[in-house]
């Protein structure tokens, strides 16, 4: 894992540029159930869920990206409940991708900690990033008082890397790219600075604390 860190470190480096698909084609941030407001999304601080970390590309309509979610990246269970809402250029959506490791509980744990991936589709086909899905990679801790929330400290960081310190957005934006495209064989194309690191609120479990990502989101080929 140390070795894929650094290639990983070296590749961000070398593939960091500013690109044509931006923050204002894809969003930074999920949106939660009550940011709709008619046909617009209330897209305010005290609205945000998740930040975005991961765009797939090339072939990645929904149903691809399911696929490759649920066969390469472990995260079997689906979920259609559309709870989440994602702004961009004026127009507010339904998450079209909901893959999670597990269905977040059972009769005997109510609540059950999982990686899980939203991914919203692309306004249309891209000149350069083809059928693409802006996602929000995020590591669920659970509470069975009240379900499930983002850590600011992710408390597995050797499933990373060594010496690996952020929260759950952090970490699993990591796991992703290491299933994909480290022990998987998909392509990263690049990497990009968005700056979305507002912390968030997190309710329930997470009492006080404020989860954030890093503000870098890895474009992800995929087929």
């Amino acid at each position: 894992m140390a070795k894929v860190f650094m290639v990983y470190s070296l590749l961000a480096a070398m593939l960091l540029a500013t690109g044509c698909l931006g923050p204002k084609d894809v969003g930074l941030y999920s949106l939660s159930k009550g940011a709709l407001s008619g046909s617009t999304c209330n897209n305010r601080l005290a609205n945000y869920v998740d930040p975005v970390g991961t765009i797939l590309m090339k072939s990645a309509r929904p149903a691809t990206a399911t696929r490759v979610l649920r066969d390469t990246a472990g995260l079997r269970t689906t979920d259609t409940s559309g709870d989440q809402r994602m702004y961009r250029n004026g127009t507010c959506s339904y998450e079209s991708v909901d893959s999670a490791e597990n269905a977040g509980g059972s009769l005997t744990d109510p609540v059950m900690e999982r990686n899980h991936v939203r991914c919203w589709t692309g306004m249309s086909r891209h000149e350069t990033y083809g059928y693409y899905v802006n996602c929000t990679p995020h590591f669920d801790d659970d509470d069975n008082r009240c379900g499930h929330y983002v850590p600011e400290v992710y408390p597995y960081p050797e499933r990373v890397y060594p010496g690996f310190s952020g929260s759950g957005f952090t970490a699993m934006r990591w796991i992703l790219y290491d299933e994909l495209v480290s022990d998987g064989p998909y392509r990263l194309k690049r990497t990009e600075y968005w700056g979305n690191r507002t912390p968030i609120h997190q309710g329930c479990g997470g009492g006080d604390e404020d989860a954030a990502g890093n503000g870098y989101v890895d474009f992800i080929e995929i087929w």
